[in-house]
């Protein structure tokens, strides 16, 4: 069960997934979601309105990250039930910016931390999200820590063959990711501003993502206007098949978000061999491990230095893709499959 069920989003993908691994316990498994997406079309996807079908011998399997009727319906549900915690975007981000989304947030977090006694087993897709459910008041012995399930062989077949989004010769830097306040767009941009008027000018920025609000995205556009930085692209709405292309295109990886739950965009990164260096936050350590280059500031001198430093040092880029191919392989969908069934199957089944 979860809020909203689109394609290509992180959650949505591992529902499908997951949904994969289970139908050898149940092959009448199926995927409940108050919002469905109009391109979805499974005859498994139902919409859920309400709980009164299900019955004590039922397992339930609740992809929470934020407010929804589902977190009331499940409270006095009579059956198993098991919470995947994606965490959710704490209401400071949104003050000032956005009300309506402020009070959302401040109604998804005390949903979610009246929910520590419904649950008998919580899944943390972060070490991250494991401390954040402790917080709440979640009973430790409860939680088990399992990566997101990523379809990695997705994004490796067939990749010697995808042809670069960008191939004109500018150094590409890529972020991809939700135009939402706690990514922090306008600091990729102001380091970006840096590196291409001190550094390169032959480079360009690309910020995929779907804006929360057209009114956030207009704001942003005129922060690159006022800072006077060129050749910054704004993109949405791009097929799977452009995605890949997109990194195919991209030369360095750069976040700067400072709330994130897992951050699959990482994993995508690595499994392109695009290096990454990203913002030490939230659950962003936990992801990128000990690939790519974890850093503790934003200040734009230093990181386009750091940037210009791994883009013309050969043997540094080397050995950064060589460490964050080692930790790519801790997603493999394979193996983190077969994490999961063995946990479900131990704790659940």
């Amino acid at each position: 069960m979860l809020n909203t069920l689109i394609h290509g989003d992180a959650i949505g993908n591992a529902a499908f997934a997951l949904r994969g691994i289970l139908r050898k316990y149940d092959s009448r498994t199926q995927i409940l979601a108050v919002n469905i997406g109009s391109a979805i079309h499974e005859d498994f996807v139902k919409k859920l309105s309400d709980l009164s079908f299900v019955r004590p011998d039922d397992v339930v399997i609740y992809h929470m990250c934020e407010r929804s009727i589902i977190n009331a319906l499940l409270k006095n549900l009579n059956c198993r039930k098991i919470a995947i915690y994606h965490n959710t975007t704490p209401a400071y981000f949104f003050k000032g910016i956005d009300l309506n989304m402020y009070s959302r947030q401040i109604q998804s977090a005390k949903e979610i931390s009246g929910m520590r006694d419904v649950f008998d087993l919580c899944v943390a897709v972060s070490q991250f999200n494991k401390n954040d459910l402790l917080k709440m008041g979640y009973a430790e012995n409860k939680i088990e820590v399992l990566p997101l399930i990523i379809p990695t062989y997705e994004y490796t077949v067939g990749a010697e063959q995808i042809q670069p989004y960008f191939n004109d010769g500018l150094v590409n830097i890529l972020f991809v990711g939700r135009i939402v306040p706690n990514k922090k767009q306008e600091d990729i941009i102001r380091i970006f501003a840096y590196y291409q008027k001190f550094i390169n000018k032959e480079s360009r920025l690309i910020l995929v993502g779907s804006p929360f609000s057209e009114k956030y995205l207009s704001a942003l556009k005129a922060y690159v206007q006022d800072i006077g930085v060129s050749d910054v692209v704004f993109i949405s709405g791009l097929s799977f098949s452009d995605i890949k292309r997109i990194y195919k295109s991209a030369d360095l990886f750069l976040c700067m978000s400072e709330h994130e739950g897992f951050c699959v965009p990482i994993v995508e990164a690595m499994l392109f061999n695009v290096p990454v260096i990203a913002y030490e936050s939230s659950a962003v350590p936990d992801t990128l491990g000990n690939g790519g280059c974890l850093i503790d500031t934003k200040n734009p001198h230093k990181v386009a230095n750091y940037i210009n430093k791994i883009l013309t040092d050969r043997i540094l880029r080397e050995m950064i893709l060589n460490w964050q191919a080692e930790k790519v392989k801790c997603y493999d969908y394979n193996a983190t499959v077969q994490m999961w069934d063995h946990t479900l199957a131990c704790r659940v089944f």
